[in-house]
C-alpha cells in the first residue's frame, strides 16, 4: 500500500525512441513522448483517469524538508474535513519520502480517525523527478531558490493530469461537497486564481498547464509554477487580461473559475480574524455560504486552538476526531 514504482515499459521506450530517430519531430510528436513520460510512473492503488479521485499530498515544514517527523493536528483536520464531506469518494493521502517508521505512526493516526474513504500511498520522491520528460528544466528546478514549494506545485500537477480528480491542500476545511462542479480553479480575488484547491477531469486542460510550466519555470518566484502560472493561463484561455474583472466562465476552454466566495472568503490578510474571538461573529457571517475555508497554516500556526474563534468552532463542527488530537501544541510528534 505505500510503495510507488516506476513502470518499465518496452513499448514506452521504443515509442519514444522511434519518434527521436525520426529526425525531423512536430510539435505534436513532441507533445506525445511527454505524454509518455507523463505515464511512467504511478501510485500503488490509485486508480487512473477517474474524476471523482480526491488527493491529498502530505508534506512537511521547510525546515523538515522532505523528510518530516512530525504532522500538525490541522493537516489531519484538512483530511477528516474531505473524508466527511465526500463520503463517497476516495481520499488518497500521498506521503513524500517519509522515513518508514514515521509514515507508520502516522498512518495510525490517519486510519484512527475511523473513516473508511481514506488510502494511503507513498511517492518516492526521486524516482518521481527522474522519470520526468527530458524537456523539463532540470537545472532550473534543481538550481531553484523555492525547491520545496516547486518540488510540491510538479507533482501536483502531473499526479491530476496521470489520475484525473481533486486536488486540496492540507491548510483547507472542507465545509461541502463541491463534485457537482469539474474542471474547477478558485478566484483568490486579487486578480489571481489560487493554487489550494483544483480539479481536472479532463488531461488535454492539465497537459496546457505543464507545457506553460515547462516553458515559463522560474527557480526565483516561489509561486511561479502555483498561483503565477495558473493565473496567467487562466488570462488566456479566458480572454480577460484581468482574472478578477468578470471573467466569462463559459468561455474558458472547458474550464470553471468559481467565485473567491466559494472557496477563498477570508484571505491572507485576514486570516487572523479566524483566531480571534471578537472576530467570530463576523468571520462565521463571512463564510457562511463558502464550501472551503483556508487557515493559512504557516501564517497562523503559532495560534493555538480556542473553541470561541470561526477557527475553533469549524475544526469541532467538521474535523471533531482531529480536533480531540490537539492539545495547546500545533505538532503530533513522532520520535
Amino acid at each position: 500500500m505505500f510503495k510507488s514504482y516506476k513502470i518499465d515499459d518496452e513499448d514506452q521506450e521504443a515509442e519514444i525512441k522511434f519518434i527521436r530517430e525520426k529526425g525531423t519531430v512536430s510539435e505534436e510528436e513532441k507533445r506525445e513522448e511527454r505524454r509518455v513520460h507523463l505515464n511512467s510512473f504511478y501510485f500503488e492503488g490509485i486508480q487512473p483517469q477517474n474524476s471523482d479521485n480526491i488527493f491529498f499530498i502530505l508534506k512537511g515544514t521547510v525546515q523538515d524538508r522532505f523528510f518530516p517527523r512530525r504532522i500538525t493536528y490541522r493537516q489531519v483536520c484538512s483530511i477528516e474535513s474531505a473524508l466527511r464531506a465526500y463520503p463517497e469518494k476516495l481520499i488518497y493521502v500521498i506521503f513524500i519520502s517519509f522515513d518508514n517508521d514515521v509514515m507508520f505512526q502516522i498512518s495510525k493516526s490517519l486510519y484512527g480517525l475511523s473513516y473508511q474513504n481514506i488510502m494511503l500511498t507513498k511517492l518516492n520522491i526521486y524516482e518521481f523527478m527522474s522519470s520526468l520528460a527530458e524537456n523539463f528544466p532540470h537545472d532550473k528546478y534543481l538550481s531553484s531558490k523555492h525547491q520545496f514549494k516547486h518540488t510540491l506545485d510538479i507533482i501536483r500537477l502531473f499526479l491530476l493530469y496521470k489520475y484525473g480528480g481533486t486536488y486540496i491542500d492540507n491548510e483547507m476545511i472542507v465545509k461541502k461537497n463541491v463534485s457537482h462542479v469539474k474542471n474547477f480553479l478558485c478566484d483568490e480575488g486579487y486578480y489571481s486564481i489560487i493554487d489550494s484547491i483544483m480539479n481536472f477531469e479532463q488531461r488535454e486542460l492539465v497537459e496546457i498547464l505543464i507545457e506553460d510550466m515547462i516553458k515559463n519555470f522560474d527557480g526565483n518566484i516561489e509561486d511561479q509554477q502555483g498561483s503565477i502560472l495558473l493565473t496567467r493561463v487562466m488570462e488566456k484561455l479566458c480572454q480577460s487580461p484581468r482574472v478578477k474583472m468578470k471573467m466569462d466562465r463559459k468561455n474558458c476552454e472547458g474550464f470553471n473559475i468559481l467565485n473567491k466566495e466559494i472557496c477563498y472568503p477570508l484571505d491572507s490578510e485576514n486570516y487572523w480574524k479566524l483566531f480571534d474571538e471578537s472576530q467570530t461573529d463576523n468571520v462565521l457571517e463571512i463564510i457562511k455560504n463558502s464550501s472551503i475555508v483556508h487557515l493559512f497554516n504557516p501564517l497562523s500556526k503559532k495560534l493555538t486552538k480556542d473553541p470561541k474563534t470561526a477557527a475553533g468552532q469549524l475544526m469541532m463542527q467538521f474535523c471533531p476526531n482531529s480536533y480531540q488530537l490537539a492539545d495547546d501544541h500545533d505538532f503530533i510528534e513522532f520520535t
